[in-house]
């Protein structure tokens, strides 16, 4: 793995991601200062975010295997902490790329020092993501509104 770091956000990336670290990076470092509000809001401050570039071998593997359909997820990996986990190539655009991390690092300070996951409340949980997600735009702009 290669490992890069701003400030807010701390980047692995496997060999065959390691081209995606410049362009991540700086998203990324975006993305941690966009939510910063939020987790101000909610207590939830973060030291670093952790963000993993995965390529397709590592994203079928890591945790078991990730979803076939995402882009990105934000893995528990104890109650204290999440850790982000993207498949980087997959993302269209650099606007896909920000509103990612916005989201999965809004999971992140949201979700931090959870029980569990409840899968029952789980369109809540990806609600608050996808707003803080397309922040500073309102909900109703984002292009999973229909609108």
């Amino acid at each position: 793995m290669t490992f890069t770091q701003g400030r807010q956000v701390v980047i692995g990336a496997d060999p065959s991601e390691a081209a995606f670290v410049k362009a991540v990076l700086p998203a990324a470092e975006r993305a941690a200062a966009a939510d910063e509000q939020f987790a101000t809001m909610l207590l939830a401050k973060q030291n670093r975010y952790r963000v993993y570039l995965a390529g397709e071998t590592q994203w079928k593997a890591w945790f078991g295997g990730l979803e076939s359909w995402a882009v990105g997820v934000a893995m528990p990996i104890s109650r204290s902490g999440y850790d982000v986990i993207l498949r980087v190539r997959q993302l269209k655009s650099p606007v896909e790329l920000q509103v990612t991390l916005q989201h999965e690092f809004g999971h992140v300070i949201t979700l931090t020092g959870s029980a569990s996951f409840d899968v029952d409340n789980q369109w809540l949980s990806e609600g608050v993501a996808e707003y803080i997600g397309w922040s500073p735009k309102h909900a109703g702009r984002s292009g999973s509104c229909g609108s």
